[in-house]
């Protein structure tokens, strides 16, 4: 049940062998041809690089690349070691190719989540320290409001001024974590 395709190749990225069918076609099909001729160009050329470079420099190798297969998009996690005969000679690879679509379509959901919590968490915050300050200035013209000693209702008034000048220091520091920063 795992995700995971099993194959070799010859030097010239040939199939030699491999258990079971892959996505998209079948052994008998897939034998003494190369694995390119089955995704699209753009993608192969990148695993076929890989192989290559495993190819020529005799040393195991592990990548992640991203396929697409008949509009199927897939990422896989492959991992290529050279074959050798008994002179040490490289005369092709084992691939295993675990397909990791699944764990990195979550591990990025997962991180969008914690994104959007984060911004819950600072949209809260921020309204907090918004409704502090409007709460004291609707109290505030209540009262001025409701007294008639002129000198208070100054204090008062200076005093919705100050709380409105600190929603405003609010709202301008907000908007700073929005503005893209110049390079």
């Amino acid at each position: 049940s795992v995700p995971l395709l099993l194959y070799t190749v010859d030097r010239d990225l040939r199939y030699t062998w491999m258990p079971t069918a892959h996505p998209g076609f079948q052994v008998p099909d897939a034998i003494g041809r190369s694995g390119a001729e089955f995704l699209e160009p753009e993608f192969a050329q990148d695993l076929v690089d890989f192989k290559r470079s495993v190819l020529e420099s005799g040393v195991s190798g592990r990548c992640e690349i991203r396929t697409v297969n008949n509009d199927n998009a897939k990422i896989w996690d492959i991992t290529a070691e050279p074959i050798r005969d008994e002179r040490g000679k490289v005369t092709g690879l084992t691939i295993a190719a675990l397909d990791i679509t699944a764990r990195v379509n979550a591990d990025e959901a997962l991180r969008k989540s914690d994104k959007l919590a984060l911004v819950g968490r600072l949209a809260s915050t921020i309204a907090h320290e918004i409704r502090n300050p409007l709460e004291s200035v609707g109290n505030l013209l209540y009262m001025i409001e409701s007294d008639d000693d002129m000198p208070r209702m100054r204090s008062y008034a200076q005093s919705a001024q100050e709380e409105l000048s600190r929603i405003g220091h609010i709202v301008t520091h907000t908007l700073q974590y929005n503005r893209p920063s110049i390079a």
